[in-house]
């Protein structure tokens, strides 16, 4: 009998420098890196990803890096909205999973600030 895995949403998000190719891509490879590793994932337990990018971005898309890194799941790029006061150096990311055991929301670097203002406001910025 198979043994079935829990489909799960999983919210996440890590800063980046530079909008540039580089700091990009160092950014995304570890949030991924840190993200399999903290909740024992493989590649193979992403389902999809939906990567919220600031619509000042203008210097490559996050899945072409995850392609070209060899993730295989699918993935989109979205653009967030312009809000005053909004962060315009975060990558948010919507991860769906499957597995049977709890999966943690990873925020790093200035994206930690994230979750202090949706706890401060209740909304998320």
């Amino acid at each position: 009998m198979p043994i079935l895995k829990k489909l799960l949403d999983v919210r996440g998000a890590i800063s980046f420098k530079e909008d540039n190719y580089s700091s990009i891509e160092s950014a995304i490879l570890k949030f991924f890196s840190v993200f399999f590793n903290k909740n024992k994932l493989k590649n193979a337990n992403i389902l999809s990803v939906i990567v919220v990018a600031p619509p000042s971005l203008k210097s490559c898309y996050p899945c072409s890096i995850l392609r070209k890194n060899g993730f295989t799941f699918p993935c989109i790029t979205v653009s967030d909205i312009l809000v005053d006061g909004t962060p315009q150096n975060i990558l948010r990311f919507l991860i769906r999973v499957k597995s049977n055991r709890k999966v943690e929301a990873l925020y790093l670097e200035e994206a930690e600030n994230l979750l202090r203002n949706i706890d401060k406001n209740n909304t998320e910025s």
